[in-house]
Formats: C-alpha cells, sequence, structure tokens
C-alpha cells in the first residue's frame, strides 16, 4: 500500500489470525478506520479493489500521500518565439 501523512496505514492478511481476530477484520479485503478510543468503522468502497482504497483514503480529510515532491515555479516563462503568429487559413486543412 502507499504511504500516507496523517494516518497510519496497516496491512492485515487472512493467515494472520491472531491480528484478525484482535482487530476485528470479518471481509477481506476491506478497509477499517480504528481511532484513537478503541471505536473503528469500516472504509465503504465501490469496488473491493486496492485502487478503490487508495482513492477512498486520501478523500479523507487531513490524509495525504507522502513521498510526493511539491512542484514550486519560481519565475513565469514568457513566449520567446521571434516569429508572430499567423492567422490559420482552414482552406489548407
Amino acid at each position: 500500500l502507499l504511504q500516507f501523512e496523517n494516518i497510519a496505514v496497516r496491512r492485515v492478511l487472512d493467515s494472520e489470525t491472531s491480528l484478525v481476530t484482535k482487530l476485528g477484520v470479518t471481509d477481506f479485503p476491506s478497509c477499517y478506520l480504528y481511532y484513537p478510543g478503541g471505536n473503528f468503522t469500516r472504509l465503504r468502497v465501490n469496488n473491493e479493489a486496492r485502487t478503490f482504497y487508495t482513492y477512498a483514503l486520501q478523500g479523507l480529510r487531513g490524509v495525504v500521500r507522502s513521498g510526493k515532491a511539491t512542484v514550486v515555479l519560481t519565475e513565469i516563462q514568457s513566449n520567446s518565439t521571434k516569429e508572430p503568429w499567423r492567422e490559420f487559413n482552414n482552406s489548407h486543412v
């Protein structure tokens, strides 16, 4: 799974029975949101696939993908063509 900021993402396989029982996971694949107080809710998606879970996690308030470089524009480049634009003649098309 992708790494996110402001949320911990843990992949649990159905073969990890002790962890599955402790966390209460019943369906695979699925995504559960666990809160510090011990409460949890299942994150519903349209299609049970990893990509849809990624989009659903990115849609949560305050959650962003980590590792993405931010693009900073330092200066705006102007048009540097030497010849002026000619009018378009659609009869040649």
